[in-house]
């Protein structure tokens, strides 16, 4: 373990072995339904309109946040925040996410307002991710109708696909207060975000725009246009892009991140786009992907604004496993290409790899697999400890990864998720004219045992 995590971890339990700074300050809001959640781990709740009524604060301030911070202050675990407890608990050494957030800049040098503040004060939040809306033109396989508006209009047309839990059904997002209010319409939390926003503004370390798909909403140019008129030399801004939108939406887009980063209006621009495997197996779990047009759109990016920062988030899932490494060599080639190779620079520099693991929804998990792909897992573990680019970070997400895949699910949960696997991905070919066998023929074996659990 990093000698600066374990330092973390330390104070961190000297509060609670379950405190996260995360839990005060950093916020992710779904705005196209009004959900709001700290840390992007523990599932959303929808903030209560006459909260939101009292103060535009309530975006992240709600009563049930609070609640989350006085039991993480009293030594009681948040339930939510089970993919921490799960990642510590596989293995003694395990660094969870609550370590490494609260290690970050925007987190760690408020360790003691945090820990001395009552539970229950409001907090302006320094790292904040934002979705405007769910317009999109994905459908990736384990999307949501609520992120993504073609999901939505498949949904509707179709119906929810036919696993144990009916996927994606649309009265279970009724239920939750998940349904999406189309960027169109009257939104009264995009209202009391633009409310919020001069004071959230000044005091954010990391500000990031998410969907959907960013560049295919009115607000995040009105978001750019905003700080190219209020400069913050503080602000680290962040973006998320499939990379797949038309080509007069990403030149406009890169223009203006361009007089962004020329004018110092921020102290870092960092760019997130997605990738869970490689070519057409990329390309399969993330529907209306072209991989050839994505690390095309990469390069491009680096071309027009060069020394910047650049994040590729694998979702890693059971579809991920048999290219990953293919993937990450074109990660390592673009690093080779862009980033600093001076003596003593940082090997991976600009441009590093995410890997968070897949936990909803479960059929899509590695933890569907049978144990030789595991064994897969450790390939790549050495293949990827052998490249001298590779960075710590991603040793410890796959180690994690392989951690987890060591403590099977019981048998009963297996044969329902693999059972779904299948269902799901059958029905996904017939609604959308792919073949999984085509794009994944490696795993024949593991398709033909899911099969048989639908007999």
């Amino acid at each position: 373990m990093n000698s600066d995590l374990q330092d973390m971890r330390r104070r961190l339990d000297g509060v609670s072995p379950y405190f996260c700074l995360a839990k005060w300050y950093q916020v992710t809001l779904h705005l196209q339904n009004g959900h709001t959640h700290s840390c992007h781990h523990p599932g959303s709740h929808q903030v209560p309109l006459e909260e939101l009524s009292r103060s535009a604060s309530a975006l992240h301030n709600t009563h049930f946040k609070k609640l989350r911070r006085q039991e993480m202050l009293t030594g009681v675990r948040p339930t939510e925040c089970a993919y921490c407890w799960n990642v510590e608990e596989a293995a003694p050494d395990n660094i969870s996410d609550r370590v490494v957030k609260s290690s970050d800049a925007w987190a760690e040098p408020s360790f003691e307002a945090a820990r001395t503040m009552a539970w229950d004060d409001n907090v302006v939040p320094t790292y904040v991710e934002v979705s405007f809306s769910n317009v999109c033109n994905f459908k990736c396989s384990y999307c949501s109708p609520w992120a993504s508006s073609k999901w939505r209009e498949e949904v509707e047309q179709h119906g929810p696909y036919p696993t144990s839990g009916r996927f994606n059904n649309l009265d279970h997002l009724l239920a939750m207060k998940q349904m999406p209010i189309a960027e169109r319409d009257d939104n009264p939390y995009v209202k009391a975000f633009w409310t919020w926003w001069p004071e959230l503004y000044p005091k954010l370390k990391v500000f990031r725009l998410t969907g959907g798909e960013p560049l295919l909403s009115q607000h995040t140019m009105r978001v750019l246009r905003w700080i190219i008129d209020h400069p913050h030399p503080d602000l680290q801004l962040s973006v998320n892009s499939n990379l797949g939108v038309p080509d007069h939406l990403y030149v406009e887009f890169l223009d203006m991140v361009g007089k962004i980063v020329e004018r110092g209006c921020v102290k870092t621009f960092e760019f997130y786009t997605s990738a869970d495997a490689y070519g057409h197996r990329a390309e399969y779990i993330r529907n209306g992907l072209d991989y050839k047009k994505w690390l095309a759109n990469v390069r491009r990016f680096f071309e027009v604004v060069p020394d910047q920062h650049l994040v590729i988030m694998c979702a890693f899932n059971a579809l991920s496993v048999t290219s990953f490494l293919r993937l990450y060599t074109d990660v390592l080639e673009l690093r080779r290409a862009y980033c600093d190779d001076r003596p003593g620079a940082d090997p991976g520099g600009r441009i590093r790899i995410d890997m968070p693991y897949l936990r909803h929804p479960e059929h899509q998990s590695v933890m569907v697999l049978p144990p030789d792909y595991g064994d897969r897992v450790d390939d790549i573990i050495a293949e990827v400890q052998a490249t001298p680019e590779a960075l710590e970070l991603e040793l410890v997400q796959l180690a994690r990864i392989r951690s987890l895949m060591r403590t099977p699910w019981p048998d009963p949960k297996l044969r329902v998720t693999r059972s779904d696997f299948f269902h799901f991905f059958a029905e996904h070919d017939r609604r959308r004219g792919t073949s999984f066998l085509a794009a994944f023929p490696e795993m024949a074996s593991f398709w033909r045992t899911c099969s048989q659990l639908t007999a």
